[in-house]
């Protein structure tokens, strides 16, 4: 603001002088005319080189505020603001507004800092005039929105930001911070239907990293409420029951199996439909115990298979009695 009132007095002070200008009229029509003697809009300021509009201030002939009318062939900036005691210099911009350089691609519009024009310290805004991509950090941006060098950041006091696809129903990611309770923060993947209401699909709890699909409140490192199809599961299990087969495995007898499964109506270690209804299951525990009960129920076969051997070499034998009686 301070700098617009500044051009305005210059402006002002230049109408004030118009007597020591031959093109300045003031015509009948009400507009009014800086270099021209035919001012085609209310205020018409008009050159033939050098600065457009120029606000002096500071060291003797050091632009302050710079204004030039540049073609498509002209590096010189559109509007600076500047602290250079040189008149023509670059090098002390503070930043420089433009539509195109020499020597490099054309821009719709441009923030630079610093420096020449062609090489600035700092690129701090760029839009290209042939795809309208815009570049923070960056005079060649790729992507509709190329950020570089720094971050992004959402105002921490704001209870929540969406960066979101603007149609009727669209995706959209939530970041929710300081005012929402403790449990409710983090990163939130889901919809926005046509009502601006709300429909959470995927969620990253910030406080535990936990990740929940088709909940908010997710309880283990993923959370899903829903069906899971893969193509394959691989889970690392530990205690793993290759001691099964070791001599010293206590196998209970088949006696004792009859008994317990009578009375509980399931294997022994095996989790009853109660147990998994309230907890769920785990596969990888109940995948070691179902192979624990297969490798169980291979040693009562080869146990019964030793028995059935010796009935039968006991019955071969009563049979070649009976044969020579």
């Amino acid at each position: 603001m301070i700098y617009m009132k500044r051009l305005l007095a210059a402006i002002m002070g230049l109408l004030i002088l118009s007597d020591s200008f031959s093109q300045n009229t003031f015509p009948a029509s009400g507009n009014v005319g800086i270099g021209t003697s035919t001012p085609a809009a209310k205020l018409d300021v008009m050159y033939a080189t050098g600065n457009f509009v120029r606000l002096l201030g500071g060291p003797a002939n050091g632009n302050f505020i710079n204004a030039n009318v540049a073609d498509y062939s002209d590096p010189s900036p559109l509007f600076s603001f500047s602290t250079s005691h040189a008149a023509n210099s670059r090098s002390n911009d503070l930043f420089h507004i433009h539509s195109n350089e020499t020597g490099n691609q054309a821009y719709a519009f441009r923030v630079t800092a610093g420096n020449t024009i062609s090489s600035p310290s700092f690129n701090s805004l760029s839009i290209l005039a042939s795809n309208g991509n815009v570049g923070i950090g960056t005079n060649t941006p790729s992507y509709r929105l190329h950020v570089s060098g720094g971050d992004i950041a959402f105002d921490a006091e704001q209870t929540e930001r969406f960066i979101r696809i603007n149609n009727s129903y669209g995706g959209a990611i939530r970041f929710r911070g300081n005012a929402i309770t403790s449990a409710d923060r983090g990163l939130q993947f889901g919809t926005i239907d046509g009502n601006n209401i709300w429909y959470s699909q995927m969620v990253l709890d910030a406080n535990t990293g936990y990740v929940g699909i088709g909940t908010t409140t997710p309880s283990e490192r993923l959370s899903v409420n829903g069906n899971i199809k893969a193509r394959k599961l691989i889970v690392i299990q530990s205690g793993w029951p290759d001691y099964v087969f070791t001599p010293e495995y206590p196998l209970k007898s088949l006696s004792y199996i009859e008994r317990f499964v009578k009375k509980n109506n399931h294997l022994p270690d095996m989790p009853s439909a109660g147990e998994v209804e309230a907890k769920g299951l785990d596969i990888g525990s109940t995948q070691a115990m179902l192979l624990k009960k297969i490798e169980e129920l291979t040693l009562y076969v080869i146990d019964l298979k030793k028995e059935n051997e010796t009935q039968n070499k006991k019955i071969e034998i009563l049979m070649k009695q009976i044969s020579h009686k």
